[in-house]
């Protein structure tokens, strides 16, 4: 494991260029003081839909919803643009890309909005499919969300 890199899972560590340790202050600055936007687009779903609905209970027994292809996605995306699976090592001269893929979801519970995270997501629907059904129940009893070692937060979708 990289130094720095998060002590429950893998990850590497990449040297930072002089124009990257250099842009890393503004960076910050310009998160803080900029709004930020989320962009909303449309996109056919026919297809995707007709499938979903005709494995409406795939393998196992579980129920495959809309909120397990985006996962699929989204882990499909950061492999390909392993940057943005990223963090800044303490020292600020490393990026440490990480190896794994951890998504919060987000859950309207009664006591308020909670973020469980899906810890190593794993690109197979009926996997994904089970584990956030397993942290939305868990999410209606908050303790149990904290007993979970290495969290991590992603940006999350309420799709459940």
């Amino acid at each position: 494991m990289a130094m720095g890199a998060s002590a429950f899972y893998a990850g590497y560590v990449v040297t930072l260029s002089r124009i990257r340790k250099l842009s890393g202050g503004f960076l910050h600055r310009n998160w803080l003081s900029i709004p930020h936007v989320t962009q909303h687009d449309e996109a056919d779903i026919t297809e995707l839909e007709a499938f979903r609905k005709k494995e409406a209970v795939g393998q196992q027994g579980v129920k495959l919803t809309l909120l397990g292809f985006l996962m699929k996605a989204t882990v499909v995306a950061l492999k390909q643009f392993p940057e943005f699976n990223s963090s800044l090592s303490p020292d600020n001269d490393s990026l440490i890309l990480k190896q794994y893929f951890h998504i919060g979801v987000a859950v309207d519970t009664p006591n308020g909005l909670v973020v469980p995270v899906i810890r190593d997501v794993d690109p197979r629907l009926v996997r994904i499919a089970r584990d956030a059904k397993h942290l939305v129940k868990r999410s209606f009893h908050p303790r149990s969300l904290f007993q979970l070692p290495g969290r991590e937060s992603r940006p999350a979708s309420g799709a459940i």
